[in-house]
C-alpha cells in the first residue's frame, strides 16, 4: 500500500532559469527539501508544459517553455543555450538515443529533431496535428512514438521519410510511456481512459478506466511504474489511481493529498515510490509499506 512520505509546495524563486530535479529522487529529499530547487517546475504548470527532462547519460538535462527548448548543465543548473524553432508551445522533449540529440513535440503541429552539439534543429517532421508528447522506441532512438490532438499516436522511422504508421484512439492523446522491455505503450485518452498498446502488433491490449476518474488537462501524463506491472495517472479531482496491468483492475487510489487537478506522476526508476503534482503547485510523495 503506497501512503504519503512527503508533501512539498512548488515555489517560484528568483532565478526561474534555473531547475533542480533531486524531487524525483526520494533519498535526496530530506537535504533538498526548500521548494527552490522545483520552481521551474512550478513555472512549468503555469505554463502547460511537460514535467522537466533528465538525461539518462546524466550528462545533461533539459527543460522546455513556450516556443523553445533550455539545455542545462546538470552539475550546476545552468542554462547552456536554449534552441528556438517552434512556433508555438513545446509540450514534450525527448532524448534521442545519445545524449547530443533530442526530439521535441509542440503545439505547431511539428516534431523537430536537435543536434546539441550544433545547437540546430537537423530535421523537421510535419505531424498535421498539436502533439502533447513524445517517446522513443530503442537505445538509438531510431523509432519515435508520437501522440496527437487528432486522437490519433504515430511511429515515425529517423531513417527514412516516409509517413508514419498510426494509431487510433477514442480521444485526444494526452501523454505516452513506454516499458523497459519497449513491448508496450501507454497513452492517456481525453475520453477519461488509458490504453494499453503492443507494439508488436500495434494492438490495443487494455483499457484502464475507473469511476470517478477524469482526465484533467491535455497534458495530463500517465506512466508505467518499473517494471510495468502498474500504470499510474492522476485525476481532475486530486485523486491519483493505479490499475494492475494484468487484470485492468483499480489496485488503489491515492486520497486526500491534492486539492486540485493532479497533471503528473512518476515513479521513482528503482523503487515503488512515487510523486504526484497537481495545479496548486503541491507535490506529494509517496511511500510503498
Amino acid at each position: 500500500m503506497l501512503v504519503k512520505m512527503e508533501a512539498i509546495v512548488l515555489e517560484r524563486g528568483r532565478k526561474q532559469q534555473k531547475c533542480y530535479y533531486r524531487l524525483f529522487t526520494v533519498k535526496n529529499i530530506e537535504e533538498d527539501n526548500h521548494g527552490r530547487r522545483i520552481d521551474e517546475v512550478a513555472d512549468r504548470e503555469k505554463r502547460r508544459t511537460d514535467t522537466l527532462l533528465c538525461n539518462e547519460y546524466e550528462e545533461k538535462k533539459t527543460s522546455f517553455a513556450d516556443y523553445n527548448l533550455l539545455a542545462v548543465n546538470s552539475q550546476y543548473f545552468w542554462k547552456t543555450h536554449t534552441l528556438t524553432g517552434h512556433c508555438e508551445k513545446v509540450l514534450a522533449a525527448k532524448f534521442l538515443g545519445e545524449p547530443s540529440k533530442v526530439v521535441t513535440g509542440s503545439y505547431d503541429r511539428t516534431l523537430k529533431i536537435w543536434d546539441l552539439r550544433c545547437k540546430v534543429c537537423v530535421e523537421t517532421k510535419f505531424a498535421g496535428s498539436s502533439c502533447n508528447d513524445v517517446v522513443t522506441m530503442d537505445s538509438a532512438g531510431t523509432v519515435i512514438f508520437s501522440g496527437h490532438f487528432d486522437k490519433r499516436i504515430r511511429m515515425w522511422d529517423t531513417r527514412s521519410d516516409q509517413k508514419p504508421k498510426e494509431i487510433e484512439v477514442q480521444g485526444k492523446v494526452t501523454s505516452l510511456d513506454i516499458s523497459r522491455d519497449y513491448k508496450y505503450l501507454l497513452s492517456c485518452v481525453r475520453d477519461d481512459s488509458l490504453r494499453l498498446i503492443d507494439l508488436r502488433t500495434n494492438n490495443i491490449l487494455q483499457t484502464f478506466c475507473a469511476d470517478g476518474f477524469k482526465v484533467g488537462r491535455d497534458w495530463s501524463r500517465a506512466v508505467f511504474n518499473v517494471d510495468a506491472s502498474y500504470v499510474t495517472v492522476g485525476s481532475s479531482d486530486g485523486n491519483v489511481f493505479i490499475w494492475d496491468v494484468n487484470t485492468a483492475k483499480v489496485e488503489g487510489i491515492l486520497k486526500n493529498e491534492h486539492a486540485a487537478s493532479v497533471t503528473a506522476v512518476s515513479w521513482h526508476p528503482f523503487t515503488n515510490h512515487l510523486v504526484s503534482v497537481d495545479t496548486f503547485r503541491k507535490a506529494v510523495i509517496w511511500s510503498d509499506v
